[in-house]
């Protein structure tokens, strides 16, 4: 008996080559989206992680604010300091300067036994001495004397009277110094 294949072999093969197609089509198809659905896992996880991390940061950020004020405070404070500093500074220097007028004007400017300081006052930038003389020669020599000094502007003598003292004439004298200003730098 002869049998014949009515069967066409090439469509079978055409098919089974189509369904292995399809096949590697479709595990292709899993393939990828497994690898996408891994990736995108993997970035899920990486953006909740650098969400985490921006969380840390914004916390430690407003914990530093509380710092960052603390230093702000503490930068006027010794600002403020440093100006008190300097302050002190300046009223330890001025303290001094009228000590050295005042010793200038009594133990070098003043003619010794001819005459004496009985009052000398500061106000503001004048300087006013009221004392005695014996004479006015010596009151016209003090003056003479002042006015040689850089510190002054001006010597100006308010008056001068005459006194009777243990029957003694001696002469009560006021004269006002002007302080030149500072030369600001």
């Amino acid at each position: 008996m002869i049998k014949i294949n009515l069967l066409d072999y090439r469509k079978e093969r055409v098919r089974t080559s189509i369904q292995m197609e399809i096949a590697i089509s479709l595990v292709l198809v899993m393939v990828t989206l497994g690898i996408i659905g891994f990736i995108s896992s993997l970035q899920g996880s990486e953006i909740a992680d650098l969400k985490a991390d921006i969380d840390k940061k914004n916390r430690e950020l407003a914990s530093l604010k509380h710092v960052e004020i603390k230093v702000a405070e503490s930068e006027k404070m010794q600002k403020r300091l440093e100006n008190i500093v300097e302050t002190i500074t300046g009223l330890k220097k001025n303290q001094k300067e009228p000590a050295k007028l005042y010793d200038e004007l009594i133990n070098k400017r003043l003619p010794p036994g001819a005459m004496w300081l009985d009052r000398l006052d500061e106000q503001g930038q004048a300087i006013v001495l009221e004392g005695y003389a014996f004479q006015d020669s010596a009151i016209s020599m003090f003056m003479e004397s002042i006015e040689q000094m850089e510190k002054f502007s001006s010597v100006d003598l308010i008056y001068v009277r005459q006194k009777i003292i243990k029957k003694r004439k001696i002469k009560n004298f006021k004269i006002n110094c002007v302080l030149k200003m500072p030369e600001t730098i």
